[in-house]
C-alpha cells in the first residue's frame, strides 16, 4: 500500500515538470492585433459586445492561461464564464477548459498527498528514534596463560537521544505541514481572484478573468494552433493561437 502511494506522489510530482506552452495570437481578417504592457492581444467586436482574449503568464501547472474580457454593448444583461470559452485544435480536437471548482479540487489533493508524504516521512523518523542502538565491543584478556580475543555485542536504548530526535522531527514535520497549507491557501486565493467565474455583466461594462486550458494534443504533421472560440450575448467570437512550447 506505501508503495503504491509512493508511486502515485511520484507521478504528481512529474506532472508538475512537464512540458509547458507558450500562446500567440492570430489576427482574423476583420481583428486588429494591439499590444498591451508588450503582449499582442486580439479583439472581436460584433453587435451586441467586443470581445478581447490574451495570453497570460497566470499558468497552473504548466498548462496555458488565456485572459478573456468581454464588453456587453447590448440593452440586456449577458452572463460570461469558462462554460462560455470553447477551445479546439487546428483538427477540431477538444481541449479541456478548467473551471475554478475543479483547479481548486486539484490544488487540495495535491496538497493532500504532499501531507501524506509528510506524515509517512515522519512516521518512519519516529520509528527510526525509537529503536536501541546496537554496540559492537573488540579487545583482548590477559592472564597468566597467555591471552584471548573477545567480541561482544550489546543492544542498547538512550531515552535522551530518542526524546531529542522526536522533538526534532515534530518540529520539521510542523514546519512542513505549516508550509503546505500556506501554500494551498496561497493557491486557492489566486485561483479566486484571477480565474473566470461566472458573472452577470450589466449593459455598458465590462468583466474578464483568466482561463486555465489544458494541453493539447497534436498529431504528427498537425498546424500548432487553436481556435479558441467566446460566446457572449447569443454572438460567437472566435480568436487563433500558434502554440509553441516555452
Amino acid at each position: 500500500m506505501i508503495k503504491q502511494c509512493l508511486v502515485a506522489l511520484a507521478a504528481l510530482s512529474l506532472g508538475a515538470c512537464a512540458t509547458s506552452y507558450s500562446v500567440t495570437p492570430i489576427a482574423g481578417a476583420a481583428q486588429n492585433l494591439p499590444y498591451d504592457h508588450g503582449a499582442p492581444v486580439v479583439m472581436s467586436k460584433k453587435e451586441n459586445g467586443a470581445v478581447r482574449v490574451a495570453p497570460t503568464d497566470t499558468a497552473f501547472q504548466g498548462r496555458m492561461s488565456l485572459g478573456v474580457v468581454a464588453f456587453n454593448d447590448s440593452k440586456v444583461s449577458a452572463n460570461l464564464g469558462t462554460e462560455n470559452v470553447h477551445v479546439y485544435t487546428a483538427a477540431g480536437v477538444s481541449v479541456p477548459v478548467f473551471t475554478y471548482e475543479q483547479l481548486a479540487r486539484e490544488a487540495k489533493t495535491r496538497a493532500a498527498w504532499q501531507t501524506f508524504a509528510v506524515a509517512l516521512a515522519a512516521g518512519a523518523n519516529a520509528y527510526a528514534a525509537s529503536q536501541p542502538t546496537t554496540v559492537n565491543s573488540y579487545g583482548t584478556v590477559y592472564g597468566s596463560r597467555g591471552s584471548v580475543n573477545y567480541a561482544s555485542t550489546a543492544t542498547v536504548y538512550n531515552p535522551s537521544n530518542a526524546a531529542l530526535a522526536n522533538s526534532i522531527n515534530q518540529a520539521q514535520t510542523s514546519r512542513s505541514m505549516g508550509q503546505i497549507s500556506a501554500t494551498l491557501d496561497a493557491t486557492l486565493a489566486g485561483l479566486g481572484s484571477s480565474i473566470l467565474r461566472t458573472t452577470t455583466i450589466e449593459p455598458g461594462n465590462a468583466f474578464g478573468g483568466n482561463v486555465i486550458i489544458g494541453r493539447p494534443k497534436f498529431a504528427k504533421g498537425e498546424e500548432q494552433a487553436l481556435r479558441v472560440v467566446v460566446d457572449f450575448d447569443g454572438e460567437e467570437h472566435e480568436f487563433r493561437f500558434s502554440v509553441g512550447a516555452s
